[in-house]
């Protein structure tokens, strides 16, 4: 696994000034790869509720293989 953006949902995203800069060294302290140093942090726009539309496509998804 080599992400280049993960989508942060919840809480977490009110602080997201301190804690993404955070997680990205954690990140890039840790990772085998170089191009760790681009990973791209985002705050979900869906908050609170982001679990719901992804609960919903993973179902659409075994439905419609």
């Amino acid at each position: 696994m080599n992400p280049k953006l993960f989508i942060i949902n919840g809480e977490i995203n009110k602080c997201s000034e301190i804690v993404f800069p955070r997680i990205k060294l954690g990140i890039q302290k840790s990772s085998m790869y170089t191009s760790a140093k681009d990973v791209e942090f985002k705050s979900s726009y869906f908050n609170d509720c982001g679990a719901s539309p992804g609960a919903v496509a993973t179902v659409f998804r075994g439905i419609f293989k």
